[in-house]
């Protein structure tokens, strides 16, 4: 049997974009992930126990956004 795993976003009510990401998390026997809140308390632990200056980080995901112009980049043309 396939086992799924998950990348799991833990974050305080109201502000998403300071959030722990916790890579393959498998799901519970119940299909349940709240046993990744331990993970996520262990890093607050561990990042909390050392200064800024010997935290690590990992690029997960990359994306690139570009913003258009409705006025210039409008192709739309009415006939």
């Amino acid at each position: 049997m396939p086992t799924t795993t998950c990348t799991v976003a833990f974050y305080p009510p109201g502000n998403s974009h300071n959030r722990i990401l916790v890579p393959e998390v498998e799901l519970g026997p119940d299909g349940s992930l709240e046993h990744a809140k331990a993970y996520a308390q262990d890093a607050i632990t561990a990042l909390a126990a050392l200064p800024q200056s010997q935290w690590r980080m990992k690029v997960i995901q990359t994306s690139q956004v570009q913003d258009t112009d409705p006025i210039t980049d409008n192709k739309r043309t009415d006939t």
